[in-house]
């Protein structure tokens, strides 16, 4: 394999091009950098080394929490690996279950549905990778209301409650009490509510915990 340059890719890896356009970043001291071809066999044999360091990368980070499938190929292209090792490695992880998508969102809903709205969590999800699909999955099995649906965003029906208990679980964090909300003038209520209602929260939700009629 005809090699058109080796570069730093950083502090402690190089990165090989190739004449065919495929690339392979390595730990320096595996190969001489002063290189211009590289064998079948060498590659292979390299490819092979760089798997072994991709999986043990994916591992620690599945250790510390669950990760979507999106998120580890996200953080081993960011370490350089190329397309094919990180195939070999998803792989690798599907085999053995290590990755769900599913789960993932489960546990990231689980997480947060005390603290945010379902617009909120629905838009996390998103943000680390998971599918529309998976995410309804993960939404409707912790809100099991068929008005959870993420086909229907706008329409949170019997969630009422659960948006209620967050926000004035919100306002008790941040050292609110209801006297002081009642002492709001109209400009500071109107900015609190913006600020739920940005957030996701449903305008008669918010209406009623401002008026604290669910303020308890």
């Amino acid at each position: 394999m005809t090699i058109t340059e080796i570069t730093e890719f950083s502090k402690k890896k190089n990165k090989i091009s190739f004449e065919n356009g495929e690339f392979l970043v390595v730990y320096k001291g595996m190969t001489d950098t002063e290189a211009t071809e590289l064998s079948e066999e060498t590659y292979a044999a390299l490819f092979k080394e760089m798997v072994r360091y991709a999986k043990r990368r994916a591992m620690n980070l599945l250790i510390k929490s669950d990760r979507s499938v999106a998120e580890i190929r996200s953080k081993l292209s960011e370490d350089g690996h190329n397309p094919e090792i990180i195939a070999e490695v998803l792989k690798f992880l599907d085999s053995y279950g290590y990755l769900d998508d599913r789960r993932t969102a489960v546990q990231i809903v689980k997480s947060l549905r005390e603290q945010k709205s379902i617009r909120e969590i629905r838009s996390k999800l998103k943000m680390r990778g998971i599918s529309d699909e998976d995410a309804e999955y993960a939404v409707n099995t912790e809100y099991p209301q068929p008005q959870a649906s993420m086909n229907d965003a706008g329409s949170e029906g019997d969630l009422s409650e659960h948006e209620i208990s967050v926000m004035v679980s919100k306002l008790k964090r941040s050292g609110m009490t209801p006297e002081m909300i009642h002492a709001l003038d109209r400009k500071d209520r109107d900015k609190l509510a913006a600020k739920f209602y940005r957030k996701g929260f449903k305008a008669e939700n918010i209406r009623k915990v401002l008026d604290l009629s669910e303020f308890e």
